[in-house]
């Protein structure tokens, strides 16, 4: 599990992909380097009451994005191919401030409550 603070954005995710959704800043809140391609990862924020938007830039340039598929809560799931992947963690609205938390697993049944709530 990672943490972060997200503290607005600028740039309205929905320019970089269908489906993208919410406000992120220019450069990726994460990075995760893969060695080889995973059959399955999910990656699921828990921002609290915050209501979070999640963008990820993979490997071959192509983005996936969610909001809201565990409640108010992002989640991206599926094949992870090797290399670079790049991780925004957004606000639904650009003045969205808080901190969050992001899990990474191969573990389906992984949401954003058994993350637990961010630091206050």
């Amino acid at each position: 599990t990672l943490t972060g603070h997200l503290g607005g954005g600028s740039i309205e995710a929905r320019e970089w992909g269908h489906g993208c959704t919410g406000f992120v800043s220019e450069d990726p809140d994460h990075e995760v380097m893969s060695a080889s391609t995973l059959r399955y990862v999910r990656f699921v924020v828990n921002g609290g009451d915050l209501d979070t938007t999640l963008v990820m830039q993979l490997s071959d340039g192509t983005f996936r994005c969610n909001d809201d598929a565990d409640g108010h809560h992002p989640v991206v799931e599926g094949p992870l191919p090797a290399g670079l992947t790049k991780i925004w963690v957004g606000g639904f609205r650009a003045s969205a401030a808080g901190n969050y938390r992001l899990g990474i697993s191969t573990d389906p049944d992984t949401t954003a409550l058994s993350l637990g709530e961010p630091e206050p």
